[in-house]
């Protein structure tokens, strides 16, 4: 005769659910801090590439914060954006004041508005290159799609501070 499972109860479930969630989500954002240096480096390329040729080659040689504040507010923009996406930790009002910064710097350019912050979602096929396949290895594909659904959130954020920059401006 076969053995019978053992039944756990709802909340047993839950409570291990949780812990595999913990452990899943610490997983995962050791991961992003592991691809962090290739995934933001490449990141931070694309987007000096949607400056004209001239502002781009300063942009991306020159990283003093003085002397070259687009590329320096680009730089730690991203950063702190791949940190939030990732699940890393930081606080919601310094992500906002970051991605603030950096949006006010977009508007005041001559981008349409879809070209200011579009260059936020050159980070997804990035993440979908590095981070996906260990992502799908490891087991930690909800995670990924969060991470994806963060990024989302932010460029939402985006949209509403770019829109008031652009009040502002004008």
């Amino acid at each position: 005769m076969p053995e019978k499972c053992p039944r756990i109860s709802a909340k047993e479930d839950a409570e291990q659910n949780g812990r595999r969630g913990m452990n899943a989500d610490r997983e995962f954002a050791r991961l992003c801090e592991a691809e962090r240096e290739q995934i933001t480096t490449a990141w931070t390329e694309a987007v000096f590439a949607t400056y004209p040729l001239d502002t781009s080659g300063f942009a991306r040689t020159l990283e003093d914060r003085f002397r070259n504040p687009t590329g320096y507010v680009t730089r730690e923009a991203l950063g702190k954006i791949y940190t939030a996406v990732g699940g890393g930790a930081g606080s919601e009002r310094g992500l906002r004041e970051t991605l603030e910064m950096f949006v006010k710097l977009r508007a005041a350019q001559s981008f349409a508005p879809v070209q200011a912050l579009g260059v936020l979602y050159l980070l997804k096929p990035l993440l979908r290159e590095r981070l996906l396949p260990i992502c799908l290895e490891h087991g930690l594909l909800k995670e990924f799609l969060e991470a994806e659904s963060r990024l989302d959130s932010v460029a939402l954020i985006a949209c509403e501070l770019y829109a008031a920059s652009r009040e502002q401006l004008y």
